[in-house]
């Protein structure tokens, strides 16, 4: 008989709501984690290991169900760290990357608590990351030194020579005046990227709508309906010429940005005449803002290029900046004819 989703080969089936084998064990696993510590988990997987690698194998997948999250993480204040904290009867797990400075409550708060265990894994303990990835770290030894140190280490380091400040916001005023969406272009290793932005006076607002990697262009199409886009500027990465051709052809008002010499750096003082105000639920923004820096050469001296490094979201803020806020792109084709 053919395998037919939900049905097995007892007759009767598993009772409603009862836990595979797997499931159940590392049920028992967390528990025992919870009440006697890692020694004792580490003793039971040991047994089941040798008894039966492949179901040990099922039981650390399971494990990592409890610890890490489905969903993309918020970064914890120190007070709400504090309130969880105080609730908490034995022990909490923490992951993160060290990529803020070493006067974040992590450092000064956590890691200092005489009970606190440290735990540094690097992506060389990972087999499975992909190659291109592993060189694009590798890389950082020489572009920057700081980001090696935080991403190639697992060390905190300092963010040195961060190209913006932010103000984080809870919303974008209603008297703003929405200018564009700007959009950049991932799959595998960089995500697509989809921001929009407000403009009133010399404040930018700015909102994460898309931050997904492995996107092709019918997700993209859908995503942009259901955020009802309709027919309003969106300007995007122009190397992607057929991806703005289909999603043009799908009815979107969708243009791709003119690039001309030092485009970067352009965009990048363009975006420097605005103070720049950063939804607090986009996330990935205020990331990549915190992490945006200037290139250090050999010497420690900042050079006037920005690391092509984090900076996807900022890129699609950039393509609008130098569309939409280019004082000379929107005076051009403007003419005063005088008659005599």
């Amino acid at each position: 008989m053919p395998f037919i989703k939900g049905k097995s080969g007892n007759i009767a089936g598993r009772p409603n709501g009862a836990l595979n084998r797997s499931t159940e064990q590392a049920k028992l696993a967390v528990a025992r984690l919870a009440n006697q510590g890692l020694d004792a988990l580490r003793e039971d997987i040991e047994k089941i290991r040798k008894e039966d690698p492949i179901e040990a194998a099922k039981i650390y997948l399971k494990l990592l169900e409890y610890i890490v999250p489905k969903k993309a993480a918020i970064e914890l204040s120190g007070e709400d760290w504090f309130q969880l904290f105080i609730r908490t009867r034995k022990k909490s797990i923490i992951a993160y990357n060290p990529s803020f400075g070493t006067n974040n409550y992590i450092f000064t708060e956590i890691q200092t608590h005489p009970e606190a265990d440290l735990y540094i894994s690097t992506f060389k303990d990972n087999p499975y990351l992909e190659k291109q990835l592993i060189e694009e770290i590798e890389r950082l030894k020489e572009i920057n030194p700081e980001y090696y140190k935080i991403y190639g280490m697992g060390l905190p380091g300092n963010n040195v020579g961060t190209i913006f400040s932010i103000n984080i916001i809870d919303d974008v005023p209603e008297d703003a005046e929405f200018v564009a969406f700007g959009m950049d272009f991932g799959f595998s290793i960089d995500p697509t990227a989809l921001v929009a932005l407000w403009k009133r006076d010399k404040d930018l607002y700015i909102e994460e709508l898309i931050y997904q990697k492995g996107m092709v262009t019918s997700d993209i199409a859908n995503r942009l309906r259901e955020l009802e886009v309709g027919r309003e500027e969106i300007w995007a990465d122009s190397a992607e010429g057929r991806l703005i051709e289909e999603l043009y052809r799908q009815g979107f008002n969708i243009k791709p940005v003119k690039k001309g010499k030092d485009s970067i750096r352009m965009g990048i003082d363009l975006m420097m005449q605005y103070r720049l105000n950063v939804k607090k639920s986009s996330i990935n923004i205020v990331k990549e803002f915190g992490e945006y820096v200037w290139m250090v050469d050999k010497n420690g001296n900042f050079e006037n290029v920005p690391v092509d490094y984090s900076n996807h979201s900022i890129d699609a803020i950039r393509y609008v900046c130098m569309e939409r806020l280019n004082a000379k792109k929107i005076k051009a084709g403007n003419y005063s004819i005088t008659i005599r």
